[in-house]
């Protein structure tokens, strides 16, 4: 019902997801013992600025720094994708890896589909939607 992605396009993937980790673990641990704060330099959403309506990846660095600080309905709440991606690539990296490390049976990886991706989509889109709404119905500022 669900086809997956061929093997070479899941190894591709895998080791694209493993380097991004690793940057992304390096990268917080720089942060974490340097002491620098780099995102209160950032300049903000330029489209929520001119037009006074979120974009589609508004709330996304806030729900970054919520999950990372162990708050993942604050997360959630700034921008569902980014609590999705972090369960979906904590389940793929750590199935992948005892697949290919531990010789597990292929049957216990998780298998990347297309519909994940969907998925990840619609939440984007979907979040972008729901908060413009409460925007325009004056829910949100």
């Amino acid at each position: 019902m669900f086809e997956t992605f061929p093997n070479e396009t899941q190894k591709a993937i895998y080791i694209a997801a493993l380097i991004t980790a690793g940057i992304g673990l390096s990268v917080l641990l720089f942060i974490h013992f340097s002491g620098i704060k780099p995102w209160e330099n950032l300049p903000g959403c330029t489209f929520y600025h001119n037009t006074g309506y979120y974009c589609p990846g508004c709330g996304g660095t806030r729900a970054v720094l919520a999950l990372l600080h162990g708050h993942p309905f604050i997360s959630f709440c700034y921008h569902p994708f980014v609590v999705y991606a972090a369960i979906m690539m904590f389940l793929f990296l750590s199935t992948c890896t005892a697949v290919y490390l531990f010789h597990c049976p292929p049957s216990f990886m998780l298998w990347l589909r297309p519909i994940y991706f969907y998925l990840a989509i619609l939440l984007i889109f979907g979040n972008w939607g729901v908060k413009n709404v409460l925007i325009y119905l004056g829910y949100l500022s």
